[in-house]
């Protein structure tokens, strides 16, 4: 059965990015190799992400490549040439329930609203939180108007020499 794994790193102050959706405090941290990011990658079967996300991953002409791509958005957008892209909108439920029928894992990106519609219908499994030691002061935080009670059970956590700390939690709500 596959689970909805929310992979996302954080400033130490809580935030996902800057007031202005700016990510530069994760300058430091780009080698994903570093933080066992590749294999991550080979357990998951699809990428669920908003807008903002989708937005800056055609800025840096980046594509979520052999995953499933999947967009909720209110907006009328296509796929660059040559990729696939799955757009939805509105409730994320029937989607989940047919991911989890999935052998692999679904990596949900973000942006903040999405991951509060998620975790407010309770179709979050995992959290992998990737705290960097920098801080942002204002900006987007990871959690937002999330009404629906959980905890979280730590299954694993890493320090990397350049302080960045990986947190696993399995959700229970």
């Amino acid at each position: 059965m596959g689970k909805i794994i929310l992979y996302i790193a954080q400033s130490i102050d809580g935030f996902i990015a800057d007031e202005n959706g700016g990510i530069g405090f994760l300058d430091d941290f780009v080698d994903l190799e570093a933080y066992g990011h590749s294999a991550f990658y080979s357990t998951i079967g699809s990428v669920i992400m908003a807008t903002k996300t989708y937005e800056d991953n055609l800025k840096f002409n980046y594509w979520y490549e052999g995953v499933d791509n999947y967009l909720f958005t209110n907006k009328g957008y296509t796929a660059p040439e040559g990729k696939t892209l799955h757009v939805k909108q509105g409730d994320p439920e029937p989607l989940v329930h047919e991911l989890r029928k999935q052998e692999k894992d679904s990596w949900l990106i973000g942006g903040a609203s999405l991951i509060t519609q998620f975790m407010n219908k309770k179709l979050v499994d995992v959290l992998s939180l990737n705290i960097v030691p920098r801080p942002v002061g204002k900006g987007i935080a990871l959690f937002q108007d999330i009404h629906t009670p959980y905890k979280l059970a730590l299954t694993s956590s890493k320090t990397f020499p350049d302080s960045l700390v990986q947190l696993w939690y399995d959700i229970q709500y």
